[in-house]
């Protein structure tokens, strides 16, 4: 985030920018959203909320995010065997912060009946 401001301050800086963050943290849907930035991108890795497997080392029990690259413990001679040279897939989500924005501004505006623009930043802001 501080690029982007660093971007935004110097002279010549486009607003129609697009800007793409690649994370795991919620937080970084609330920062695209406070950024007013029309075009960001946040891409996270889709979580498979049924089994707790970590899609870069592959082992049971924590989520690619918290993996510590640690090596697995050899359950027997044919267990590393059999999966060696294999890559598994990851699948992406993304999320595009103006089509969320839109969203919440529709959601709020028949919620609250504001038809003002302005009022919709505020609500962004808290």
């Amino acid at each position: 985030m501080e690029f982007i401001r660093l971007q935004r301050a110097q002279a010549g800086y486009d607003p129609d920018t697009s800007h793409c963050l690649y994370g795991m943290d919620a937080d970084l849907i609330m920062l695209g959203l406070a950024s007013h930035d029309p075009y960001f991108t946040i891409i996270r890795e889709k979580l498979d909320f049924d089994s707790k497997k970590c899609n870069i080392c592959g082992q049971d029990g924590h989520f690619a995010f918290a993996c510590k690259g640690e090596a697995k413990v050899s359950q027997g001679v044919f267990d590393d065997q059999a999966k060696s040279g294999q890559l598994k897939a990851v699948e992406f989500q993304f999320l595009h912060v103006n089509i969320l924005r839109e969203y919440l501004a529709k959601v709020f505006l028949l919620i609250l009946y504001v038809s003002t623009y302005y009022y919709l930043i505020n609500i962004l802001n808290e």
